[in-house]
Order: C-alpha cells, then sequence, then structure tokens
C-alpha cells in the first residue's frame, strides 16, 4: 500500500502554510512551483489534508471577495478582461466566475429579480444612455448588461413603443354623405339612377293621360 504523501522535504511549518495559502486562494499548480514539488503531488496532499469541502480541485485559484470588488471597479473603468486578470495575477477563466458570483450576490443582496433589472436597463436604453453608464448605475459589469439583459431590455421596449392604431371608423350611409357632402354624385350611383327612373315613369304617365 502506497504511502500517503507528506511533502517530506517540507518543515511542519511550510506544511502549515501550503493549506493556509490553498484555502486563501492559492492553486496547486503555483503551490507546487514555490515548494519545488510536482502539481499532483502536492494536490493528493492538499486534498488529504484540506477541510471538508473546500478542496476545489489542482487547477483553479479563487479570487476573494476584495479582489472581486476590484475587478469590478476595474471593468466599470473600461478595462479589458485579460488587462484585469494580469492586473491580479490570475486567469481570464477564475476572474470571469469571480465577477458572476459577485454580480450573482449583489443582486441577491439589492433583491432585485430579473425581470426589475431588464426594466432598468430598459429605461436606461430610452434616455439614450451607454452600456457603461447603464451598468454602472445598476453596479455590475458592461459585459453583463450586454450578454444578459440588453436584448430583452430592447424587445421590452418594442413591445410597449409600437404604434396604436386608430380605431376603424364605421362605413359612412348614403345619408351621412349626403349630409356632409355637397360632391355630385358617382356616374352609376343608385340615387341618380333611381331618381331618373322614376321621373321617366311620371312623364310616361303624363303622355297617357
Amino acid at each position: 500500500m502506497a504511502g500517503l504523501p507528506k511533502l517530506e522535504r517540507l518543515t511542519d511549518e511550510q506544511r502549515a502554510s501550503v493549506i493556509a495559502e490553498y484555502l486563501a486562494g492559492t492553486s496547486c499548480e503555483d503551490l507546487a512551483k514555490k515548494y519545488g514539488y510536482s502539481a499532483p503531488q502536492l494536490a493528493r496532499y492538499v486534498r488529504l489534508k484540506a477541510p471538508a469541502g473546500q478542496y476545489r480541485g489542482a487547477n483553479r485559484s479563487t479570487v476573494t471577495d476584495e479582489q472581486a470588488k476590484r475587478a469590478i471597479a476595474m471593468l466599470k473603468q473600461g478595462m479589458k478582461r485579460k488587462e484585469i486578470a494580469y492586473n491580479l495575477d490570475i486567469s481570464v477563466g477564475v476572474l470571469y466566475r469571480a465577477i458572476k458570483r459577485h454580480e450573482a450576490e449583489c443582486v441577491m443582496q439589492a433583491g432585485r429579480p430579473r425581470h426589475e433589472t431588464i426594466a432598468l436597463v430598459a429605461d436606461g436604453i430610452r434616455r439614450g444612455l451607454s452600456h457603461r453608464d447603464i451598468a454602472r448605475q445598476l453596479g455590475i459589469a458592461q459585459s453583463t448588461v450586454k450578454k444578459n439583459y440588453y436584448k430583452a431590455a430592447l424587445a421590452l421596449l418594442s413591445d410597449t413603443q409600437k404604434p396604436v392604431l386608430p380605431a376603424p371608423q364605421p362605413k359612412s350611409t348614403v345619408t351621412a354623405r349626403l349630409k356632409l357632402s355637397s360632391e355630385p354624385l358617382p356616374f352609376g350611383h343608385a340615387i341618380p339612377v333611381n331618381a331618373m327612373w322614376r321621373g321617366l315613369e311620371r312623364w310616361r304617365d303624363g303622355v297617357r293621360a
């Protein structure tokens, strides 16, 4: 039976530091480079010694709440994710997960459901605000506005701004037409034709008499 990983070249204090640094967010890969072990060796040790439920894998770093807040602030200032990840010394993937988690927590704390956020974004669009200005007002990243809310907000605007068509007017009757218009009736219209025939009949009746 293979022995348990012990990191024998390290002192007790260094081994305790390995666990503390891992729990603080350092990946096993970075710890392996620092202490001169392979990543799989160090990962096996950490998996054994880390508190239950706190082992997150060998290659995943975490971002502290303070770093997440700094990242959000940089995003609002217009910095790209690659630049932010470089400044915080983390990968872009780790940064993305941290931002999503932080924004989800902010929305939950604000007690703002999705449909309300969409309505607020739609209001910003209606007022002519940019993505950045809308994101700043809502306290979320500009990329989140674009990916998660902008299309839904545009759809909401299109639904609420559809022109209201006037109600169809009832067809005017012949009587109403005669009362409201002095224009001559078109050739062949029923009224003048009937009048003509009645006139002819009266004329024939007069001749016969």
